[in-house]
């Protein structure tokens, strides 16, 4: 076991990538120092068999990509979900052979004695892998009909496991289990048939855009949670007769370019001591009416607006 470990180490970093590799080794790690020996301890041991069997597929997007991203954790997901009402069916259906072998699993009388709790399990992970068609579109992952799709193929199995936690028995869990059978390689087949190719200068998913974080040009002289901001905003015309001249002089020197009275004055005050973007972009009328209502709520920001309007 050693030796096929090293192994596949070994490949997995001279054929693919460190990421996948590494992946590889913590996966092995987890299965045989936490999940193998948890079995006989408790059953909480089968969330961490999920997460080894979720691994695998996030490895084979790690080695294509050499990065973990969203559209691969979408792989991962469906695995971990589907593990659930597939093996919670199976536990139930072998529990006495588990209690003769000495294993843990919910389905233990001590843990369930009705399998109300086991059906429970199967029926909010099956009911978790009806947006996964969704999210796998938001991310950019496939087009969108494997939305309605994989919504549609993941309905039977939520159903099944509704009727297996109404009436537990060994009926029922058999139909979750063997629907189980059915849903893995057909939501597999529907994700290939569906996917988005991917470039090395694909356009950012919607996800992407909605995690995408922007940092302003210059956070430490401005924030917008600052206790003095709104007060900093209001005086937006004050000061000027001190700092324009500096400012005019200093521009005069770099672009011994002349400056005409006014129009050039506010235009080096809005680059040099507003704020980013200002309520000045928002329109005169906005910068006139924004900070006298509401004082105790900080200015809102917009980093990427630079320094001022432009004339």
């Amino acid at each position: 076991g050693v030796a096929c470990g090293i192994g596949g180490y070994v490949v997995l970093k001279t054929q693919t990538n460190a990421l996948t590799a590494n992946l590889g080794v913590a996966n092995i790690g987890l299965y045989a120092l936490c999940y193998t020996p948890m079995k006989q301890a408790h059953w909480i041991n089968t969330w961490v068999g999920a997460i080894v069997g979720a691994v695998p597929p996030l490895m084979g997007w790690a080695a294509a990509r050499d990065a973990v991203e969203p559209s691969g954790l979408i792989l991962a997901a469906a695995l971990y979900f589907w593990q659930m009402p597939h093996f919670m069916a199976l536990a139930f259906m072998a529990r006495d052979d588990y209690v003769r072998g000495g294993y843990r699993m919910m389905s233990h009388p001590s843990f369930d004695r009705t399998g109300r709790r086991v059906a429970a399990v199967a029926l909010r992970n099956a009911a978790a892998m009806l947006p996964l068609g969704l999210v796998a579109v938001a991310c950019g992952l496939a087009t969108p009909p494997f939305a309605y799709e994989a919504s549609i193929l993941a309905l039977p199995m939520a159903l099944s496991s509704a009727v297996f936690y109404r009436r537990p028995n060994i009926a029922n869990a058999r139909r979750v289990f063997y629907g189980s059978l059915l849903y893995l390689p057909a939501f597999q087949l529907l994700a290939v048939a569906h996917r988005v190719p991917r470039t090395e200068k694909q356009m950012l998913s919607v996800l992407d855009e909605l995690l995408k974080f922007r940092v302003p040009a210059n956070p430490w002289a401005w924030t917008a949670w600052s206790a003095t901001g709104w007060q900093a905003w209001a005086r937006e015309g004050e000061g000027v007769e001190e700092l324009h001249d500096a400012e005019r002089r200093t521009r005069i020197k770099k672009n011994s370019a002349p400056l005409r009275d006014g129009v050039e004055r506010d235009r080096l005050y809005e680059q040099t001591v507003s704020p980013p973007g200002g309520l000045r972009a928002l329109g005169e009328s906005m910068h006139a009416t924004s900070a006298a209502p509401f004082p105790f709520l900080p200015p809102p920001t917009w980093p990427d607006a630079g320094g001022g309007p432009r004339r």
